[in-house]
Order: C-alpha cells, then sequence, then structure tokens
C-alpha cells in the first residue's frame, strides 16, 4: 500500500478545492462629505465559488458580505471605483489578470440572519465571466455534486477556505502578505 504524506494530500486537497475557488475585488475611495477622496484607493476581497444552477454558473458567497457591499454602494462616503473576479489561486491557473466584474447586474442576493444562523449570497456570472473563469481552470459545482451528499459520518474532515478581510490599506501600501501584483 503506497503512503502519502500528510503535505501531499494537503496539496491533492487545495488543488481539487481551488477549482471553484473565486476572489471577488475591488478598490474603493473614502470620501468626505463634498464627494472629494479623503483616502488612496482602497482594496476589498471576499471569498466564493462558482456554482451553477440549472446551468447558469453563479458565484456564492456569504450573505453578509452583499449586505455590506450594498451599504458601501449608497454611503455618501465611499466610492467604490471598480469590481473585479480574481481566479487564479488555483494551483493550475494559466492567467494571473483581474476579470472586471458587473457586480451591480449580477443580480447580488443574500440573506443574512443569525438568529436563524444562515449566511448566504450569490450573484449571477455572465456568460462572459463564464468563459473568462473556464479559460483560468474554474469549474463549477454542479447540481449532481450538491444534491448527492456523503452522510456526515463519513465524513473525515472539514475545512474553511477564503481570503482574510481586507483592512484600510492602500494599494500602494499593503504588507506583502495581503496584495502582490
Amino acid at each position: 500500500m503506497e503512503h502519502t504524506s500528510n503535505e501531499e494530500n494537503f496539496r491533492r486537497f487545495y488543488a481539487l478545492v481551488c477549482r471553484h475557488f473565486v476572489v471577488m475585488t475591488g478598490t474603493y475611495f473614502q470620501l468626505d462629505d463634498f464627494g472629494k477622496p479623503t483616502s488612496g484607493e482602497l482594496l476589498f476581497t471576499y471569498s466564493g465559488f462558482a456554482m451553477s444552477f440549472g446551468g447558469v454558473w453563479h458565484l456564492i458567497t456569504a450573505g453578509h458580505v452583499i449586505e455590506e457591499i450594498d451599504e458601501y454602494l449608497h454611503h455618501k462616503n465611499i466610492r467604490i471605483r471598480e469590481f473585479n473576479l480574481l481566479d487564479w489561486v488555483g494551483t493550475n491557473a494559466r492567467h494571473n489578470t483581474l476579470i472586471p466584474f458587473d457586480y451591480e447586474n449580477a443580480a447580488p442576493s443574500g440573506v443574512c440572519d443569525k438568529d436563524l444562523g444562515v449566511d448566504f449570497g450569490f450573484l449571477v456570472l455572465s456568460n462572459r465571466d463564464k468563459r473568462l473563469l473556464e479559460a483560468n481552470g474554474i469549474i463549477a459545482f454542479e447540481e449532481k455534486d450538491w444534491i448527492k451528499q456523503p452522510k456526515d459520518e463519513d465524513f473525515l474532515a472539514y475545512c474553511l477556505l477564503g481570503v482574510p478581510k481586507q483592512g484600510d490599506c492602500t494599494i500602494n501600501h499593503c504588507p506583502k502578505s495581503t496584495c502582490s501584483r
């Protein structure tokens, strides 16, 4: 029987999971009450994964992410400059170029209810988004993947994959661990 190391098992698992992992990222400025920037360009990042419903791709994230972005979009002291999708976290990425993302036309929707223990959000990805994500090795979880799940006792372990929430760091002054270009 062939023995694989924990490190090798982790690498295989990481490669498998990252085939679905997509980061929604972008930049924004803080504004004064007159609409003038009071900060440099700031970075935000949110974790997500690609999932297909009836053949239509979605970016799945947390409901509180959708609520937070909605608050930022309507806040008089914040101006979001751009949204992008980052799809090169995986081990087989072919490109490391951000994909411009039309957040508002992606019909963002989510639920975050701490009393019910529910926190999920989703955005509809365009055919263009899907094509560009696929070109970089991203595949969506399909119905066949999430309808037929093993019993809880069959799981060996659970894990959470994501990116940390960015603090207020400017594009040119982030710690190397949070943004590399």
